[in-house]
């Protein structure tokens, strides 16, 4: 669809969903005891629940030492973030428009974001939005205020869980323990990526090992040599007589053979091994490069196999970014930032969920070889996206702008700030003059965001 059409009719959705419910509440079809709207999301509430949270709650020398944690996380988050957007914001103007993040990129929701699969993404996104709140009222608890009520909110579909605390009482707490409350939930999403990416990345990706040496193909070129004769999945383990044994040689291969060249490329596919047979084009014809004239062009995408393994051996061996275990080795900085974007980008790289060209590549072995392949690659997939929907959400709340979490973070410590620097100020001053601060904060934050969008449209 043109990309025109497609942002109003996105909106019109929106508009026309939240039409739709409000005349519904207005009928008091959706009207209850357990139903209330919030804004266009409906808002489903029950009283069960609360003494499972009190209980566990009752811990409350822990939780105030985990919620003085939260808080320095979050904070350490927030400049994290915060200075990330700026960042992007520097390098706007360089971006093509044709390379422009779509709209609807920024909406983090399983369906409407092209990046986030449907079904992984709402399993995600639910223990993302349940590992947040129920954190949020553990501390409600802690600092002695009531919860009102637990639910779950609806645009649609189900889109996350909520506590509700007792708003007057929140008012009226100590600053330190609403700091606590407001930094239990974005801090435990970050600790559960953290606890998803380590079972990822040092248990489920260690256990799978190549079917079999060389570089794999994941594309081939429409009209090239390889077009017909090579298919994403196959192995090339040699070519031409010389050995493939990582992307290096591979390309030394290519380099030393000429256009217009018959060669003999070793393939591994579906457990079998054969010989293909391809003369060389020219790599003139597809580049139009005059550097090109009389150099071989085989036409195939790959991707060295033990590339995507991440383990310190093949560190050695790889010429690509790390995409499976950005940790595996951390002794040169460049690397392992390179490595850690790839990782968290595999979204955007469309290698997760794992395609199945890739999945051809390996086999499972060790402790996960109890599961059915099929089954490990979807178990995969389900721990790689509770990391990444808990890193979102997590980095998403920290940030220094109202209504998110962050937001009442930075507005508490501005108060605390100038009641350390500015003692014979009104206490009613101070609170004014941190809200107003917040509010621009705000607004700067949502500028910064809405540029991504816009800058390379302009």
């Amino acid at each position: 669809m043109d990309e025109a059409l497609l942002y109003p009719l996105i909106l019109l959705i929106f508009l026309a969903y939240g039409f739709v419910i409000y005349v519904l509440y207005k009928l008091k079809v959706l009207e209850g005891p357990h139903l209330s709207l919030y804004g266009i999301f409906l808002m489903w509430k029950t009283s069960r629940g609360r003494k499972a949270l009190e209980k566990i709650a009752s811990a409350k020398r822990f939780w105030k030492a985990y919620g003085d944690f939260a808080i320095v996380l979050c904070v350490v988050g927030m400049f994290v973030i915060t200075g990330f957007l700026l960042w992007a914001a520097v390098l706007v103007p360089s971006i093509p428009p044709g390379r422009a993040p779509p709209v609807e990129a920024v909406i983090g929701i399983p369906g409407l974001n092209p990046f986030i699969p449907l079904g992984y993404g709402i399993l995600a996104l639910a223990v993302a939005m349940v590992v947040h709140e129920f954190s949020h009222g553990i501390l409600t608890y802690v600092a002695k205020l009531k919860v009102v009520s637990l639910g779950i909110l609806f645009f649609i579909i189900p889109i996350g869980a909520f506590v509700e605390p007792d708003e007057e009482g929140l008012s009226k707490v100590d600053r330190r323990s609403r700091s606590r409350l407001f930094a239990a939930g974005p801090a435990a999403n970050l600790l559960a990526a953290l606890l998803f990416s380590f079972i990822f990345t040092s248990s489920m990706m260690t256990s799978i090992t190549p079917v079999h040496d060389g570089v794999g193909v994941y594309g081939v070129v429409m009209d090239s040599p390889a077009n017909g004769t090579l298919v994403p999945g196959m192995i090339i383990y040699s070519f031409n007589g010389s050995a493939v044994e990582d992307y290096q040689s591979f390309s030394e291969a290519i380099e030393n053979t000429s256009a217009g060249q018959t060669v003999t490329i070793g393939i591994f596919h579906e457990g079998e091994t054969s010989d293909i047979t391809i003369t060389l084009a020219d790599r003139f014809d597809f580049t139009e490069r005059p550097e090109d004239h009389n150099k071989s062009y085989l036409g195939v995408k790959t991707v060295f196999v033990y590339t995507v393994m991440g383990t310190s051996r093949m560190l050695e061996l790889k010429n690509g970014p790390d995409f499976f275990n950005p940790f595996a080795d951390m002794r040169d900085p460049t690397h392992f930032g390179g490595s850690l974007f790839a990782y968290i980008g595999l979204p955007l790289l469309r290698l997760s969920p794992f395609p199945d060209w890739f999945t051809q590549f390996y086999e499972v072995e060790g402790f996960w070889s109890f599961l059915p392949t099929d089954a490990f690659w979807v178990l995969a997939n389900i721990v790689y996206w509770i990391f990444w929907l808990n890193l979102m959400l997590g980095l998403t709340n920290v940030l220094p702008a109202v209504p998110l979490d962050g937001g009442y973070i930075f507005r508490d410590g501005l108060e605390a700030v100038m009641e350390r620097t500015k003692p014979d100020m009104a206490a009613e001053k101070r609170e004014a003059y941190a809200r107003k601060v917040s509010y621009a904060l705000a607004l700067l934050i949502l500028a910064l965001i809405l540029w991504q969008i816009i800058g390379p449209r302009i």
